[in-house]
């Protein structure tokens, strides 16, 4: 999901297209739109919708080598990762 938003910023031109969609204040969800908006956009078949699914084991390899593995101890991976699933003494 995360590329994919990338890849449309990138697409659209936007200058800040790197940084990570899920602390960008201009990402459009469904979420910034209240039920009855959002259930028209859902029904409305001039817009087009997309469902991306990942095989699970993969996903949690993924997440493991991203958060744990390749970089422990930057920003949120010190912050989430570590903090629940440090080794106790």
């Amino acid at each position: 999901c995360t590329e994919f938003m990338r890849l449309m910023y990138r697409l659209r031109g936007d200058a800040d297209w790197q940084m990570s969609p899920h602390f960008r204040s201009d990402t459009l969800s469904l979420a910034n739109f209240d039920i009855d908006r959002a259930t028209e956009i859902m029904n409305d078949p001039l817009w087009t919708k997309a469902v991306f699914l990942r095989d699970p084991l993969r996903r949690l390899l993924s997440a493991y080598l991203d958060k744990f593995v390749h970089a422990p101890n930057l920003g949120l991976h010190a912050d989430y990762g570590l903090k629940f699933f440090h080794k106790k003494d």
